[in-house]
């Protein structure tokens, strides 16, 4: 009975805003009403430096008053999607399934595009995200954005949520995560996570060294001041972690691979920073390869998946490609070639800011970690920190399982966490 009372609640909830499933779904369980509560923040594209450079105050108060990494090392590809849903799941990109920001999936003769299925819930299902363990605890949850919040994955989304929108304004979000945190006990999401695009978004038009990103890095920390204001009035004290998916980079120039092979009969996904390449057919993969490796060019590198080196945990999932190629550098790679109908397409050359490399070869592409609350250390020496450990801290923090195959953050837990 109290299974079905619960799917009836869902079913109804579906087509209600986000305050009105906060207010139809089931109460917290009477065993998850006591756990801490959690604040999830992402500030798209915000490199470590950015903090002192562009005078993020109350980021760097609130590293202050808790604790902060050096560096947030973010998984490979360096990009949003794969990197915000690692940090929920716990798993690298290729265990996870959003092995890029558009990508093939030969098994399903399918192309994934950020744009385009970001709500489809079938291409997250790889992993199970920290709001639907909550939820299956009986721990409400609730999402002011974030990569899979918006797509119903393995039957389940957080308790509130909303569709991404870009116009959304920083105050409007704000003022709801406040809301839900004040909530009645029995109400109340112990999980909340808010995110922020500015940063990214003047970066990528304008490039990392523009006064448009200072302005970005302002209009994000008067936001963040703001919420940390309006926190200091909700009881009990809220655990805040604020994490980047990556940092940025200006490129150093375009490299267009049009002419550098035959790229009939193979299907092309262009990532920026790398390109993915997919056929069925072995020999003709191998004829592309040897045209490509024949050009000796300093610009890339082009490796079978199986060759790829291992520190970028990418070799596993046929959604990466059969052959990838990678720039060896800062370089902007393109393929001006759209394999589906055989037609050359546009292209409106490289962004002014660049991810999606590796962090080891550019540390430019790492992140931040700041976070503070009744569960974390203040004054904890993080050094750099493996994003990957992010999700288990997160778990800990509410009193969570981790899933099989999930990392738990044992290093940063042991670090950071106090009970």
């Amino acid at each position: 009975m109290k299974t079905l009372s619960l799917i009836l609640t869902l079913l109804l909830a579906s087509g209600l805003n986000a305050d009105d499933r906060l207010r139809s779904a089931q109460p917290n369980a009477p065993s998850e009403r006591k756990k801490p509560y959690l604040l999830l923040i992402g500030v798209d594209g915000y490199r470590p430096d950015f903090v002192d450079k562009y005078n993020g105050a109350a980021l760097k108060a609130l590293g202050e008053r808790g604790s902060h990494a050096t560096a947030l090392v973010p998984s490979f590809p360096s990009t949003t999607f794969p990197n915000f849903y690692t940090m929920v799941t716990g798993m690298r990109p290729q265990a996870h399934g959003l092995v890029s920001m558009q990508f093939y999936d030969p098994q399903t003769r399918e192309f994934f595009s950020y744009t385009r299925n970001a709500a489809e819930g079938k291409w997250y299902s790889g992993a199970m995200p920290l709001w639907n363990i909550a939820e299956q605890q009986g721990m409400r949850t609730a999402s002011y954005f974030w990569v899979g919040t918006e797509a119903e994955i393995r039957g389940m989304r957080p308790t509130a949520y909303f569709p991404y929108n870009a116009q959304t304004t920083s105050e409007a979000k704000v003022a709801k995560v406040i809301e839900w945190l004040k909530l009645p006990e029995d109400r109340r999401p112990h999980l909340v996570t808010l995110y922020f695009s500015q940063v990214d978004s003047a970066g990528h038009r304008y490039g990392p060294e523009a006064p448009q990103v200072r302005a970005a890095v302002a209009e994000v920390d008067k936001a963040l001041a703001s919420l940390f204001r309006a926190l200091e009035s909700v009881k009990p004290e809220v655990n805040v972690l604020l994490v980047s998916d990556h940092g940025l980079i200006a490129p150093s120039r375009q490299v267009d691979l049009t002419n550098h092979a035959d790229w009939s009969g193979v299907r092309v996904v262009n990532g920026g920073t790398q390109v993915l390449v997919y056929s069925d057919d072995k020999e003709r993969l191998r004829k592309l390869e040897a045209e490509l490796k024949a050009r000796v060019s300093s610009d890339y590198r082009v490796y079978r998946r199986d060759q790829l080196p291992k520190h970028l945990y990418y070799r596993d999932n046929p959604r990466n490609g059969d052959l990838i190629i990678l720039a060896s550098g800062t370089q902007s790679l393109y393929v001006n070639y759209n394999p589906d109908n055989q037609k050359k397409r546009g292209n409106d050359g490289p962004l002014a800011g660049m991810h999606g490399y590796d962090p080891k070869i550019v540390p430019e592409m790492k992140g931040i970690l700041h976070g503070a609350g009744p569960n974390l250390k203040p004054g904890a020496k993080l050094g750099e920190v493996d994003n990957i450990e992010v999700f288990g801290l997160a778990a800990k923090i509410l009193g969570l399982p981790v899933p099989a195959g999930a990392n738990a953050g044992k290093n940063l837990v042991k670090r950071w966490y106090r009970p």
